[in-house]
């Protein structure tokens, strides 16, 4: 009897280590240190054409041979090592620009990157800046006076973006806030509004300095990893001095 038992659990741990064998062999993790990293870019002029040759768009990552686009866009990195990267695209003409915190881990078909859109540096130069009242669309705030070159029309669009600061030293690098790109038609009066100004970040009876520069359709802006500030890359940086007013 006792022998008899013996041999069935014997017989049940041999059972049960070749069906677990199977198993695992079925079914293999992958596994693996390298694989490849793969991306498209779309290019655009300053305005809002995106018909533009893709190829030679030079992309790179720290301390990794760089690569460039073929013809249609496409860009690859081979048998690129487990880590979060930072990828770097720049093309001359063209506002260098970047994709932080890639995280690259091993997969069979590889890492692939959605398209990532780049711009031209800003053909639209601001030749006059000037503070006009304490209104803006028949609300209290402030409007300014501006005057674009070339001259902005519905079929060619001026593209800006105002800087904004309490310091009279604000710029595309020294600002406390910032606006998304405004497209302009013709060369007249902009502005904000009380809650606008609020919705910035600044209250009534401030005193803010404002700069205003070309920019463009695809801004190609992202935030530096280091200073935690927003990098503007395609801005034409030709521009009068700031103007102050203060909120009503």
């Amino acid at each position: 009897m006792k022998n008899f038992i013996k041999q069935s659990l014997i017989a049940f741990t041999l059972l049960f280590t070749v069906n677990a064998c199977k198993k695992e062999s079925t079914n293999p993790a992958p596994t693996g240190t390298k694989s490849k990293l793969t991306g498209t870019v779309q290019l655009w002029d300053d305005k809002v054409d995106f018909n533009l040759d893709k190829s030679g768009v030079t992309v790179s990552i720290d301390g990794i041979p760089s690569t460039t686009t073929d013809a249609t866009g496409k860009y690859t990195f081979d048998n690129l090592t487990n880590d979060i990267y930072t990828i770097t695209f720049s093309k001359s003409g063209y506002g260098t620009t970047k994709l932080v915190g890639i995280n690259h881990s091993f997969n069979t078909s590889g890492t692939v990157i959605p398209n990532k859109s780049l711009g031209k540096i800003s053909t639209t130069k601001v030749d006059a800046f000037s503070y006009n009242n304490n209104s803006f669309n028949g609300a209290p705030g402030a409007s300014f006076t501006y005057t674009l070159n070339p001259v902005p029309s519905v079929n060619n669009k001026g593209f800006v973006r105002y800087f904004l600061s309490k310091s009279a030293s604000v710029s595309n690098t020294n600002y406390e806030a910032f606006t998304e790109v405004k497209s302009y038609s013709s060369n007249n009066i902009a502005g904000f509004s009380v809650d606008d100004l609020a919705a910035l970040g600044f209250q009534s009876g401030q005193t803010v300095y404002i700069k205003m520069y070309g920019d463009s359709f695809i801004s190609n802006d992202y935030e530096d990893p280091n200073s935690g500030k927003r990098i503007f890359p395609n801005l034409n940086t030709t521009s009068p001095a700031a103007v102050s007013f203060v909120i009503p």
